[in-house]
């Protein structure tokens, strides 16, 4: 299911680049936990971008820079934390005055 996730992001985000660049990106290699484990035949991840332009090619270049520049803050959720807004909703919700 991530998988198919990352697959409709990643194809959204191409052709939104697409769209406003002229230009094409594809991933090539393979992802590794470690990128030491990467080897010549099978490299790391990475973006391949092609545009018929210089200016396209960089247009692509800064938008993707700009997005892996995101902060998205924390992308696994600590669960001492959500157990810490649902204790917090509930004490609020059970003395929230309704009348």
């Amino acid at each position: 299911m991530f998988r198919s996730f990352l697959f409709l992001v990643f194809t959204y985000l191409n052709y939104k680049i697409h769209e406003e660049t002229g230009a094409s990106v594809s991933t090539k290699g393979v992802w590794y936990p470690d990128r030491s484990k990467a080897t010549e035949k099978d490299p790391p991840l990475y973006l391949h971008i092609t545009a018929a332009t210089q200016e396209a090619l960089q247009k692509a270049v800064d938008k993707i820079d700009g997005l892996m520049n995101l902060d998205l803050g924390p992308l696994v959720e600590d669960k001492k934390d959500r157990m810490r807004e649902k204790v917090g909703f509930f004490h609020m919700s059970s003395t929230t005055n309704l009348a």
